[in-house]
């Protein structure tokens, strides 16, 4: 595979489509973010971090006798940080096709269909993150409804990859 830099570089224009579901995932974590701050104050002192198939678990403490079902709500922070980082990082290294990892050679006659593939490819990761994150927050918020979304954003995390590598597979 051929590095980075001696790769030729993008030269097709993205759809209005992928741009705007390339920020989508951005601002879903800024309106949850929004939204979490103004309940903030009404949230319990302790939230759930510890979750099974069907919402969080009670496994109850470990041997230290330390609640390991929860902690401290100021964690949700955290969380939504995590969410954003993953996100930017996502949105942004979708605009750089060129520097993502192909399993196939790249050459000058298949560079655009990859980048094309690969962008997409970042693009609908980006959207299954926000997805699996999203659930991940309403969960810890006790919104126990919340599993499905959880459910479907993790499996589409491995669908768009799998798909995605198949699709960059058949390029040639």
């Amino acid at each position: 595979m051929s590095a980075p830099a001696a790769r030729p570089r993008r030269s097709f224009t993205s759809s209005p489509a992928i741009r705007g579901l390339r920020w989508a995932g951005c601002l879903a974590v800024l309106v949850v973010a929004v939204a979490v701050a103004a309940v903030y104050p009404s949230l319990p002192a302790e939230l759930p971090v510890h979750f099974g198939g069907s919402g969080p678990d009670t496994i109850g403490p470990d041997t230290s006798g330390v609640d390991t079902n929860s902690g401290p709500r100021s964690m949700i922070w955290v969380l939504l940080g995590v969410w954003l980082a993953l996100q930017l990082l996502v949105a942004v290294l979708s605009t750089h096709p060129h520097r993502l990892n192909y399993p196939a050679p790249v050459t000058e006659s298949n560079a655009q269909t990859l980048y094309r593939r690969g962008e997409e490819m970042a693009v609908w990761l980006g959207i299954a993150v926000a997805c699996a994150f999203l659930g991940l927050v309403l969960l810890v918020l006790g919104a126990a409804a919340a599993v499905p979304l959880l459910v479907v954003g993790i499996a589409s995390l491995f669908a768009v990859t799998i798909v995605g590598t198949v699709r960059l597979l058949n390029i040639s």
